[in-house]
């Protein structure tokens, strides 16, 4: 991944740090139950809603399952926290509540590791099909996010 990052001109002096983060990151790996189907796009634009009996929207599909793999399960929780919060940074919390109870020894570091990847790979696909490296809404914006995580 952080190879491929600096192949499509990522600042090899980000790549650094930032791998050094996800591998010093590894051991929350064993922490996992183990794979599960994960979406791997789970935003809003992905997700159906019908209006309940009460009124209330309620979750009936997901589409797009063309990022689908086995992974762990709060992959898919950090993309959709990653996506949300790119689209109103106030969704994080209620999204995070709302996903109920989490049993993992470290759920906030396993979802900076997550995220990394998310933003990581985020990157690599917006620069690869063209998208303005500077775009503060695109690849700038994830880059200025990237170096945060690392700072």
């Amino acid at each position: 991944m952080f190879r491929r990052f600096r192949n499509l001109g990522g600042d090899p002096e980000l790549a650094r740090p930032l791998q050094r983060f996800a591998q010093g990151s590894f051991d929350l790996f064993d922490a996992s139950d183990g794979a599960v189907l994960a979406h791997d796009d789970l935003h809003q634009g992905n997700v159906l809603a019908l209006r309940g009996k009460a009124g209330g929207l309620e979750l009936s599909g997901l589409v797009d399952f063309g990022n689908a793999r086995a992974a762990d399960k709060l992959f898919d929780l950090a993309k959709a926290l990653f996506c949300s919060a790119h689209e109103d940074p106030r969704s994080y919390q209620p999204i995070l509540e709302g996903y109920g109870s989490i049993d993992h020894p470290d759920t906030e570091r396993a979802l900076r590791l997550y995220t990394l990847f998310h933003r990581v790979s985020m990157w690599c696909w917006l620069t690869k099909i063209g998208v303005d490296a500077a775009a503060e809404d695109g690849p700038g914006g994830i880059i200025r996010d990237l170096r945060e995580m690392v700072i």
